[in-house]
């Protein structure tokens, strides 16, 4: 078996699902332990617990679905991130200013394998006249998503 290019991001999304639900999993437990509560969907629905584990199922539908439709839930999610982040960075007020440029080069790197000719074109038979319209696709997707995640986190504020 020849290692492709798509393996790494495949296995980066993989990893990154794996790990939000073990985290997301033990701050529930927490939860439960320190409140006595038993569990009832009442406390589930007011903690937001699988949160961050609902915006990696798009990714992941994209990991085991290797047509176009895959490739856009895959760089969705990564325009996603990017614009989080950034919207993330002006809540901080820039505290954590290294994080952020190592994050986003790295999200910035992921894309740019994606991109690669390679996997667009072998693994998802983009071609390359129809790589700028699917890019378009996803970067809108992925940052309406990530402006309303945004609102709905400072909601008060605009009240």
């Amino acid at each position: 078996m020849k290692f492709k290019l798509v393996y790494l991001i495949h296995g980066a999304i993989l990893t990154l699902f794996i790990s939000s639900v073990i985290f997301e999993s033990i701050r529930m437990y927490k939860f439960f332990e320190v409140t006595g509560d038993d569990f009832s969907w009442h406390s589930f629905a007011i903690m937001n617990a699988f949160k961050t584990t609902l915006f990696l199922v798009f990714p992941l539908i994209g990991v085991f679905l290797i047509k176009k439709i895959g490739w856009i839930f895959i760089n969705l999610y990564f325009y996603f991130l990017i614009c989080n982040v950034f919207f993330q960075s002006f809540e901080d007020d820039f505290n954590n200013l290294l994080f952020l440029i190592v994050f986003e080069t790295v999200i910035v790197l992921f894309l740019l394998m994606i991109n690669h000719q390679k996997v667009t074109l072998d693994c998802y038979k983009i071609k390359k006249k129809d790589l700028i319209s699917y890019n378009l696709i996803s970067f809108t997707t992925g940052c309406f998503a990530s402006v309303l995640l945004f609102i709905s986190k400072n909601l008060y504020h605009l009240s």
